[in-house]
């Protein structure tokens, strides 16, 4: 943890400091941000105890700001003939919804758009959920909205799937990633430890990263191996009970305009389940093309400070700048 910043874990209602090293890592392809801290002290030293123990409830501050709430996974205290030492490790409270399985009765929603069937998912475990478009909590810095896909296809949470099944035993991430796919949606939690589904980059940082300003360690990769020059997907709607043979075949495409320029023929082909309609099924096509065209070149940067210039700890899910002659 920055060594320049008050960092402070409240477990049972105790605040901890002093602790000598650490991590909290946060990822857009990762619904539960994790931590690790360490404490050291001399083996003479025994005025300090360690009442932190794995299952512990905790609140993680920097700066007296929360950068997450979940549960400690594991405690681990040890010596050598010098010192003691402390480990604490765990996660945000959305793991549980990746560690456990979907209890939700039945096992499938009729009519139910992704914030409803996110909500009953995860509701047995006492996470939150906010759908970015649907809700007005604060779940970080949300300010200018960019949209990533056309209004009213894949990106609208609030339009209804007439169908959908999970299977007994399967996690209850999975389920509501599988429903937020549908919809071009991605999974992270907030600093409040609770569920974010949101499209990615939809709004703006408010913050640039610059070499020489906030930037002092910087990498460009670009890699076209996994771009293809057009995306097929094919899935099936959902029959109706009252409409035998209702079930139809659908079809979207998608074209590459870079790789199309250079006339590579590199077709990916892709079968969904429970589409919903051909409205779903071209906007689909497009996510996945605008995915692999952002995935293929990636910058990664170190920066200089752990808050992001706007008083806040660096967040994912946001769009920013990048002023980087270097790269």
């Amino acid at each position: 943890m920055p060594p320049n910043h008050r960092t402070e874990l409240l477990v049972n209602g105790e605040l901890h400091s002093g602790f000598t090293g650490g991590h909290l890592m946060r990822s857009m392809n990762a619904p539960a941000s994790n931590f690790e801290l360490q404490y050291s002290a001399t083996r003479t030293d025994t005025g300090r105890s360690w009442p932190i123990y794995e299952g512990d409830h905790c609140e993680l501050k920097i700066d007296n700001k929360t950068v997450l709430v979940g549960y400690v996974d594991r405690s681990t205290v040890g010596y050598d003939p010098v010192t003691r030492t402390y480990t604490v490790s765990g996660r945000s409270k959305t793991a549980d919804l990746i560690d456990c399985s979907c209890v939700h009765t039945p096992r499938e929603w009729l009519n139910a758009n992704l914030a409803r069937i996110a909500r009953d998912a995860a509701q047995p475990f006492g996470v939150q959920v906010a759908v970015f478009g649907d809700s007005n909590r604060n779940v970080g810095r949300r300010t200018r909205a960019r949209a990533a896909v056309p209004a009213g296809t894949v990106g609208n949470a609030q339009r209804p799937m007439t169908k959908f099944k999970f299977q007994a035993g399967e996690p209850a991430i999975e389920v509501i990633r599988r429903a937020a796919a549908l919809r071009g949606m991605f999974l992270f939690d907030g600093p409040d430890g609770d569920l974010v589904i949101a499209r990615v980059a939809a709004d703006d940082a408010g913050v640039a990263l610059r070499r020489g300003v906030n930037v002092f360690k910087g990498e460009r990769t670009g890699d076209g191996s996994q771009r293809f020059s057009e995306y097929r997907f094919r899935g099936q709607s959902n029959a109706r009970d009252d409409l035998p043979g209702s079930a139809g075949r659908l079809n979207g495409k998608a074209e590459d305009p870079t790789l199309q320029a250079r006339e590579r023929f590199r077709p990916f082909v892709v079968t969904k389940k429970g589409a919903g309609g051909r409205e779903d099924i071209g906007a689909m096509a497009v996510i996945e093309r605008n995915k692999r065209a952002g995935q293929s070149e990636t910058y990664r940067c170190t920066v200089n400070d752990i808050m992001d210039g706007n008083d806040e700890a660096w967040n994912v899910g946001y769009l920013a700048d990048v002023d980087d002659d270097w790269c």
